[in-house]
């Protein structure tokens, strides 16, 4: 069974056209400036600071809605494996594959502590037999999402272990955290 989850939701195309706009003005406000960078005439110290300052306000923003628009976590599970990949574009989360034996189950947890349950981001979470967390996506900003990946991914490893692995409250975390204000 293959599950693919896009990275790119409806509430990030606000910040697309912002850096969009924003890219295209600062290309035609600076356009002598990154000529002068590009062909050698600006003094060294100031190529320098313009180089770190176009790095970081136009390569950066773009990279970010490239990987946004392109990218997608693509969850290949098998009865001996479940393979998470993330890409195409390189990102800070490493591909994982975690051995079905090993595999408890998957339950979501919160991507933000200060929200109400069912509400914000969900990170989902494989929990191994050994009780180590492991996050497969993080921040699905759909609550109906995440739920679906993770029914159909421990209804997968249920049926692949030919045993029960489903309880009926998701299992927390071996040391859940607790609320100071109680």
């Amino acid at each position: 069974m293959e599950i693919t989850y896009r990275w790119y939701e409806p509430y990030h195309k606000a910040a697309c056209i912002f850096f969009g706009v924003w890219n295209i003005l600062s290309f035609i406000l600076f356009y002598n400036e990154l000529l002068k960078l590009v062909s050698g005439q600006m003094p060294a110290l100031k190529a320098a600071v313009a180089t770190l300052l176009f790095v970081l306000l136009w390569l950066v923003p773009v990279y970010w809605m490239l990987v946004l628009a392109l990218n997608r976590t693509v969850i290949q599970l098998t009865r001996k494996e479940m393979v998470v990949r993330h890409g195409p574009l390189p990102y800070f989360i490493s591909n994982e594959i975690f051995p079905t034996r090993d595999l408890r189950n998957i339950w979501l947890e919160n991507a933000d502590p200060e929200s109400e349950e069912g509400e914000g981001a969900t990170d989902i979470i494989a929990v191994l037999k050994n009780g180590e967390e492991r996050t497969v996506i993080k921040n699905v900003k759909d609550t109906m999402d995440s739920e679906i990946i993770r029914d159909r991914i421990n209804a997968w490893l249920e049926k692949a272990g030919g045993t029960s692995r489903r309880t009926p409250k998701s299992i927390s975390p071996p040391n859940p955290m607790v609320n100071k204000a109680t």
